[in-house]
């Protein structure tokens, strides 16, 4: 009988416990009947401080807020971590003062309009820049990249939108027309640059802007290149064609030597001898003090061969030249 009655005093107890925790508006800490249990504030229909998973009355949808007021759903300084499939605005927010200053929305996006400082994994985003790691100390293996030309060369670029059925998987409202790449092609060329989440490639467009780099460099490189190739071809055409027009070739059949008059005007200045295959058969360098050069030939077999006088590695004038011994 005894036993009876403290079990009946028990039962009341809690019967009681669970009125003031799940039925008094005024109550600091409430639990339903369900075990969802309301930490530090009135759940109203107006109030909203601390919740742990508050879906009492299903009023505000939210699964964690850490907040420092009381007055307001939106927390002045503190943290919400929201149930997406049960609220429309973000799922994540961080607020200050009143103010939205980093939210993650419902497609993954996160974003940030203060100067509030992130770090996920490798990135870091302060004020709405987004940094990716690149310190010299936390890097192995580190090589240059090879053709870069060759690879940016295989990589194509699209406009696209999103099917449909991903648009509405992920939330995507805005389906505009987007720029970018294809992930299986980028796949076959830059393997390092895709990861697959979820069944579906991602791409590190960060990984191509290295190449690009690069190319840019060599491309630089080439206009240097091709900037000194057209001063040393205006350095030849500063020859006057009247000046070039007088160099003579001489005797013509030559058996032993040949004579070719020049001036004292060809500066860094040679005498080429060709086959008729184009193929280098003697090169002979210019005397810049004297006015014309002495060629022996008389190793040269019989035959037709091209004299050509080259000034800073240009062919300014050509003679064809008979050579019989």
């Amino acid at each position: 009988m005894k036993k009876l009655k403290v079990k009946s005093l028990l039962i009341i107890q809690l019967l009681i416990v669970s009125l003031v925790f799940n039925n008094v508006s005024s109550a600091q800490i409430r639990v339903d009947q369900d075990g969802h249990v309301g930490i530090g504030t009135i759940v109203t229909s107006s109030d909203s401080r601390a919740y742990i998973d508050c879906v009492l009355g299903n009023s505000y949808k939210t699964g964690l807020i850490i907040d420092q007021t009381s007055t307001a759903l939106a927390p002045a300084i503190g943290l919400m971590i929201k149930h997406s499939s049960l609220y429309s605005g973000n799922p994540f927010e961080i607020i200050t003062n009143g103010s939205r200053t980093t939210f993650i929305n419902s497609i993954g996006g996160i974003n940030t309009n203060r100067d509030v400082k992130l770090s996920f994994c490798n990135l870091n985003i302060l004020g709405g820049q987004v940094n990716t790691t690149s310190d010299l100390n936390v890097k192995s293996n580190i090589t240059e990249i090879d053709n870069p030309i060759e690879l940016v060369l295989k990589i194509n670029g699209y406009t696209y939108n999103y099917s449909e059925e991903f648009a509405a998987k992920h939330l995507i409202e805005d389906n505009h027309t987007r720029s970018g790449v294809i992930a299986q092609e980028i796949a076959e060329i830059m393997p390092w640059a895709v990861t697959e989440v979820d069944s579906v490639l991602t791409v590190d467009y960060n990984s191509i802007i290295p190449l690009l780099i690069e190319v840019v460099q060599y491309q630089n490189e080439q206009l240097q290149s091709l900037r000194q190739e057209l001063n040393s071809i205006n350095e030849a055409l500063s020859t006057p064609q009247s000046e070039i027009n007088e160099i003579k070739f001489y005797p013509n059949p030559a058996s032993t030597s040949v004579v070719i008059e020049h001036g004292q005007n060809i500066s860094n200045g040679s005498i080429g001898i060709f086959d008729l295959t184009g193929k280098t058969v003697l090169n002979h360098t210019i005397n810049s003090e004297s006015e014309s050069t002495l060629v022996d030939i008389s190793h040269l077999e019989n035959g037709m061969y091209i004299f050509s006088v080259i000034q800073n590695g240009i062919s300014i004038i050509q003679e064809q030249i008979i050579v019989t011994h």
